[in-house]
């Protein structure tokens, strides 16, 4: 009995130390956002007082265009990314066409094709359709780029329905579309949470694509527009309260996602986890 109180003990230090370790830079970035620059150098470690809550005001009219640019992109990009891999990942899954199998094995096998080897031609390809600095250069690539993770989920879950649904409707007169509306989509309703999570972390949090892509200010997404914050403040003195106020703006919007979605994600886990 001691020896076991001993490994739990144990046990609960080094996950105490783990957490600490993991959110300690979090805690950090956002004690340091409320210091001027006499409080980061004078009380490196600790929460300082008064809290400067101006430095988020001057952050905010700086970077809120980069949050709008970005929260536009990302909600685009994934309605594009449900909706086509849920489709594609229907049809193939309950109907049956000539060389089914062979395009099924080559759209996974661009799984194991890492994405920076197709970054320049992609990159030659939205240049010859004059997709650059447009915001059309940050939706559809997102979108095919993410096609191949959402239509596999979404094969392998329609492939553990039962055919008798399917069926059934049949019989009830359902058409195709109406099949993959009222019986595909409603009970796929958790992992469409799951690949609309997985694909706006994706997005948003995506930084070379952008930057090569578009140079108009007015197209500028937060991964970018933070990088050029960062720049215009490194150029000078460093003011680290408003220089991390800005990264803890950047970081909000993926931590509320999460923070509310957190139950959709876990359910779409366990129904994306079905095997063929």
């Amino acid at each position: 009995m001691a020896t076991d109180n001993k490994m739990r003990c144990t046990a609960y230090f080094l996950l105490g130390l783990i957490l600490l370790l993991t959110f300690f830079p979090l805690w950090f970035m956002l004690v340091t956002s409320f210091k001027s620059v006499f409080q980061f150098y004078h009380n490196f470690w600790w929460p300082s007082w008064p809290l400067y809550l101006s430095n988020y005001m001057r952050v905010f009219k700086v970077i809120y265009p980069y949050i709008l640019n970005s929260i536009f992109t990302t909600i685009a990009s994934v309605i594009g990314i449900v909706f086509l891999g849920a489709l594609s990942g229907f049809v193939f899954a309950r109907f049956w066409f000539p060389a089914k199998r062979l395009l099924y094995y080559a759209i996974i096998g661009l799984m194991m094709l890492p994405w920076i080897l197709t970054l320049v031609p992609a990159f030659m390809v939205v240049k010859k359709l004059g997709m650059i600095n447009t915001f059309w250069v940050l939706i559809l690539p997102y979108i095919a780029s993410g096609q191949v993770l959402s239509f596999y989920m979404f094969h392998n879950f329609f492939c553990s329905l039962p055919e008798e649904l399917f069926e059934s409707a049949r019989l009830d007169g359902a058409g195709v579309f109406q099949q993959f509306y009222h019986i595909g989509a409603a009970l796929s309703r958790p992992l469409i949470g799951l690949v609309a999570i997985v694909s706006s972390l994706s997005v948003w949090n995506n930084f070379i694509w952008p930057l090569v892509t578009t140079s108009d200010e007015r197209l500028t997404v937060l991964t970018v527009g933070v990088m050029r914050f960062n720049v215009a403040y490194t150029s000078g003195a460093i003011d680290y309260g408003q220089l991390f106020a800005g990264y803890t703006l950047a970081a909000l919007p993926l931590l509320v996602l999460f923070l509310f979605a957190t139950r959709q994600f876990m359910a779409g886990l366990t129904a994306g986890a079905l095997k063929e």
